[in-house]
C-alpha cells in the first residue's frame, strides 16, 4: 500500500491509519519514490486522482511483482481503464 493512498485513508476517514499499523505483518506499506511521482504526475495530467495514480502505480507489474497486485476497494469505478485488477469490496 503506497504512503499517499494510507495518507488519503486517513483524510476520509480519521483514525484508519492506526487501524492498518495493527496489520504490518500482513499489509506492506510501500515508500513514495521518484517513479511513483512520474507515475502519478503522468496519470494526473490525464485526470486521475493522486491517490488512485499512487494505488495503480503500485499494482502494475514490476520487477518484484511480475504479474501485478490487485487494488482492494469499496470504490472501483476510478480504476477502470488503468490496466490494473481490481477487487470490488462492495460484493
Amino acid at each position: 500500500m503506497p504512503v499517499l493512498c494510507l495518507l488519503e485513508a486517513e483524510r476520509r476517514r480519521a483514525g484508519i491509519v492506526d487501524h492498518v499499523g495493527v496489520l504490518v505483518d500482513v499489509v506492506q506499506v510501500m515508500e513514495d519514490d521518484y517513479a511513483m511521482a512520474v507515475a502519478i504526475a503522468d496519470l494526473s495530467r490525464r485526470g486521475v486522482a493522486f491517490e488512485v495514480s499512487a494505488a495503480v502505480h503500485a499494482a502494475r507489474p514490476h520487477q518484484l511483482l511480475p504479474t501485478g497486485a490487485l487494488i482492494a476497494t469499496v470504490t472501483p469505478e476510478p480504476y477502470e481503464g488503468l490496466g490494473v485488477g481490481v477487487m470490488d469490496l462492495n460484493r
